[in-house]
């Protein structure tokens, strides 16, 4: 008897398990899958892009490129010449702004070398203590000596950011220009400091050269005018 039960308990346990496990295939069959289940093919119209196609443009960009790209590098270089006659100009105004600051009289040295000006800001100073010296007549202006301090330099052919860029500066005037805390300018062209008698004007030409050395692009006249006063003016 008790057999006969635990076989009828099994039979109904499998029958359970059937029942659902029908139930389930049955509802997995009629879901409908998140994806298709084959690939569906173009419609009438649609259609991809041929090797040939992707080619074509490729060349068209590498022609626009190879046509712009002397125009990028032409006008970079541009910027460069503009970029330095700017920092030329602003020798100049430090040097009269900084000498009213400061109390120390400043000298823009202007020298030439291989074809190029080099442009030197240079301020005064006393030996023994170091404090800047007002003076542009009693300071040696001696290059490495302890009487003065170098500030800043420009240099077309050595400084970093114009080496090797064909910018050339030249002019009319090579020697020192010397700025008092006052505003009074003195000039020292290698025969000693004088005072201007009148209004001088004094001209430097920064501009871009090719890869023969002759001038192309951009060209920057800067002009530095002196007067008989505490006077010191800058354009370009």
């Amino acid at each position: 008897m008790i057999g006969a039960k635990s076989r009828r308990f099994r039979w109904e346990k499998l029958g359970t398990w059937l029942a659902v496990q029908s139930h389930l295939g049955t509802s997995m069959r009629s879901a409908p899958l998140p994806f298709p289940t084959r690939f569906r093919p173009p419609r009438r119209g649609e259609r991809g892009v041929s090797l040939i196609e992707l080619l074509v443009v490729v060349t068209i960009i590498g022609i626009f490129m190879a046509l712009a790209g002397p125009t990028i590098v032409s006008s970079m270089q541009d910027r460069h010449a503009a970029r330095g006659a700017d920092e030329v100009i602003g020798f100049f105004r430090r040097a009269r702004t900084h000498a009213a600051s400061s109390g120390g009289a400043h000298v823009i040295r202007v020298t030439a070398g291989s074809g190029n000006l080099r442009f030197e800001l240079r301020e005064a100073v006393d030996p023994t203590t170091g404090f800047p010296q007002s003076s542009c007549l009693t300071t040696p202006w001696t290059s490495g000596g302890p009487d003065n301090k170098v500030l800043d330099v420009i240099d077309f052919l050595n400084t970093p950011s114009y080496k090797g860029k064909n910018i050339r500066a030249s002019g009319t005037f090579k020697g020192d220009i010397c700025v008092t805390p006052g505003g009074m300018v003195y000039v020292n062209a290698g025969a000693g400091w004088t005072k201007p008698t009148g209004d001088q004007r004094y001209e430097f030409v920064i501009e871009r050269l090719d890869d023969t050395g002759a001038a192309f692009g951009i060209k920057r006249t800067i002009r530095i005018g002196i007067g008989t006063g505490p006077n010191l003016e800058v354009a370009g």
